[in-house]
Protein backbone atom coordinates (compact mmCIF):
# COMPACT_ATOMS: atom_id res chain seq x y z
CA UNK A 1 0.00 0.00 0.00
CA UNK A 2 1.18 3.33 -1.04
CA UNK A 3 -0.29 7.04 0.18
CA UNK A 4 -0.11 10.11 -1.65
CA UNK A 5 -1.31 13.62 -0.92
CA UNK A 6 -2.37 16.22 -3.41
CA UNK A 7 -0.33 19.64 -3.47
CA UNK A 8 -2.16 22.62 -3.89
CA UNK A 9 -3.39 22.22 -7.19
CA UNK A 10 -5.11 18.90 -5.99
CA UNK A 11 -2.23 16.96 -8.12
CA UNK A 12 -0.78 13.86 -6.61
CA UNK A 13 1.83 11.32 -8.00
CA UNK A 14 2.53 8.03 -6.91
CA UNK A 15 5.88 6.14 -8.12
CA UNK A 16 5.50 2.73 -8.19
CA UNK A 17 8.60 0.60 -9.25
CA UNK A 18 9.28 -2.33 -11.49
CA UNK A 19 6.27 -4.63 -13.83
CA UNK A 20 3.65 -5.76 -12.05
CA UNK A 21 1.83 -7.70 -14.55
CA UNK A 22 -1.69 -8.37 -13.80
CA UNK A 23 -2.43 -5.79 -10.69
CA UNK A 24 -4.09 -2.96 -10.48
CA UNK A 25 -3.66 0.16 -8.16
CA UNK A 26 -6.86 1.25 -6.47
CA UNK A 27 -6.90 5.16 -5.53
CA UNK A 28 -9.34 6.01 -2.88
CA UNK A 29 -10.69 8.95 -1.79
CA UNK A 30 -9.78 9.16 1.98
CA UNK A 31 -9.94 12.60 3.25
CA UNK A 32 -9.97 16.71 2.37
CA UNK A 33 -8.11 19.66 4.02
CA UNK A 34 -11.10 21.98 3.59
CA UNK A 35 -13.73 21.77 5.50
CA UNK A 36 -16.23 22.88 2.84
CA UNK A 37 -15.47 20.09 0.35
CA UNK A 38 -15.76 16.70 3.13
CA UNK A 39 -18.05 14.62 1.41
CA UNK A 40 -16.12 12.07 -1.74
CA UNK A 41 -18.54 12.92 -4.89
CA UNK A 42 -20.77 9.82 -5.46
CA UNK A 43 -18.69 7.60 -8.15
CA UNK A 44 -15.70 10.10 -8.15
CA UNK A 45 -14.20 8.40 -4.93
CA UNK A 46 -12.03 6.13 -6.62
CA UNK A 47 -10.23 5.42 -9.78
CA UNK A 48 -8.40 2.07 -11.12
CA UNK A 49 -4.80 1.77 -12.84
CA UNK A 50 -3.19 -0.96 -14.69
CA UNK A 51 0.33 -1.10 -13.59
CA UNK A 52 1.26 -3.51 -16.13
CA UNK A 53 3.90 -1.98 -18.71
CA UNK A 54 2.80 -5.00 -21.59
CA UNK A 55 -0.24 -3.43 -22.21
CA UNK A 56 0.20 -1.56 -25.28
CA UNK A 57 0.62 1.86 -23.50
CA UNK A 58 3.93 3.47 -24.28
CA UNK A 59 4.08 6.16 -21.43
CA UNK A 60 5.29 4.76 -18.21
CA UNK A 61 2.79 7.32 -17.01
CA UNK A 62 -0.49 6.22 -15.83
CA UNK A 63 -3.70 8.81 -14.85
CA UNK A 64 -6.79 8.13 -13.07
CA UNK A 65 -9.82 8.83 -13.27
CA UNK A 66 -11.02 12.62 -11.43
CA UNK A 67 -11.67 12.45 -8.41
CA UNK A 68 -13.32 14.83 -6.05
CA UNK A 69 -15.05 15.84 -2.97
CA UNK A 70 -18.37 17.46 -2.62
CA UNK A 71 -18.65 21.45 -1.46
CA UNK A 72 -20.85 21.24 1.57
CA UNK A 73 -22.05 25.31 0.21
CA UNK A 74 -22.06 26.17 -3.72
CA UNK A 75 -19.44 28.57 -4.33
CA UNK A 76 -20.42 32.00 -5.09
CA UNK A 77 -21.55 32.58 -8.91
CA UNK A 78 -22.56 28.84 -9.07
CA UNK A 79 -26.54 29.10 -9.69
CA UNK A 80 -25.75 31.93 -11.82
CA UNK A 81 -23.22 29.47 -14.17
CA UNK A 82 -26.02 26.38 -13.81
CA UNK A 83 -28.53 29.39 -15.25
CA UNK A 84 -26.34 29.67 -18.35
CA UNK A 85 -25.53 26.24 -18.96
CA UNK A 86 -29.06 25.74 -18.81
CA UNK A 87 -30.20 28.29 -20.90
CA UNK A 88 -27.62 27.13 -23.73
CA UNK A 89 -28.54 23.40 -23.08
CA UNK A 90 -31.99 24.56 -23.98
CA UNK A 91 -30.97 26.56 -27.36
CA UNK A 92 -29.37 22.90 -29.07
CA UNK A 93 -32.94 21.21 -28.28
Amino acid sequence: MADGVTDSKGKYKIKVDGEHDDEICELVLVSSSESMSAMPLTDRDRSCVVLSHANGVISNKHIANNLGFRRVAAMDGCSEIMREYQLANEDNY
